[in-house]
């Protein structure tokens, strides 16, 4: 279903290119005009400062099932285009009409691993991100005390691991904004 969605939007592709928005200290940088430049990736709590996203991706549970927790102020206009989730958290929390499922078929454990992995099959050959920062348990401080506290073990070095091998191998070119 997500290849579905991406592919039904390549023709966005062709225009404009994508920008996911982490949630790590360079989000302070936002800029509400990247979304007339970029079709825009957010990773769970970064959408309470974008206020919109073609792509609102909430993998965690905690965060799909009661996003008030972790997100000051969900967006009402312009909505989402799709929230993506994992297929184990369907029925589990209020479902968004517009929510799609993981496929299966992506081998990836976090959020940033599942959006480039998903945009690289969909045939994007750059990608460019903000908030995607690395460190241990950091986050922009601009989140909810929710959010800041959920993520306060994390490690995400590790996550973003992945990009340089990926880039290195010339399968993507990674922009930092």
């Amino acid at each position: 279903m997500l290849l579905e969605f991406l592919k039904h939007c390549q023709y966005r592709m062709n225009y404009k290119p994508w920008l996911i928005v982490g949630t790590g200290p360079t989000l302070h940088n936002w800029n509400p005009n990247y979304r007339k430049s970029y079709n825009i990736w957010t990773i769970n709590a970064s959408i309470d400062v974008t206020q919109y996203a073609d792509v609102c991706s909430m993998l965690d549970y905690e965060i799909y099932s009661d996003p008030s927790r972790f997100i000051n102020k969900f967006p009402k206009e312009p909505y989402p285009t799709a929230i993506l989730t994992k297929r184990e958290n369907k029925g589990k929390s209020p479902t968004w009409k517009n929510t799609i499922y993981r496929d299966e078929i992506f081998d990836a454990t976090t959020s940033i691993e599942t959006a480039f992995k998903a945009l690289i099959a969909a045939g994007v050959s750059e990608v460019f991100t903000i908030g995607v920062d690395g460190g241990k348990g950091v986050v922009y401080s601009g989140l909810s005390e929710g959010y800041q506290s959920n993520e306060a073990a994390s490690n995400f070095d590790q996550h973003n691991e992945f990009i340089n091998e990926l880039v290195s191998k010339g399968v993507v070119k990674w922009t930092k904004l």
